[in-house]
């Protein structure tokens, strides 16, 4: 049986999707990786979902979509 990854969703709505600009926590950062599949924890090193940023401040960071404040993190756009 096929696996449906849960989507993952801005505090706005908006499914969070890889090359995503989002503000974090007053830093400009890309949504690196949509971490929901059992391949994409596993790829990760993970145990729970949520999304991998990257930007120039603060680095490499993972926020579980669990237990992150979802008021921190503000949709700014799509890829172009």
């Amino acid at each position: 049986m096929d696996e449906t990854p849960p989507v993952i969703r801005y505090a706005t709505g908006e499914i969070a999707q890889v090359g995503d600009r989002v503000d974090f926590d007053g830093s400009a950062v890309v949504v690196e990786d949509v971490v929901a599949s059992s391949d994409d924890l596993a790829r990760w090193g993970l145990d729970e979902p949520g999304l991998m940023f990257a930007g120039e401040k603060v680095g490499l960071v993972f926020e579980s979509s669990e237990s992150c404040c979802w008021d921190s993190i503000v949709f700014l756009g799509r890829a172009t």
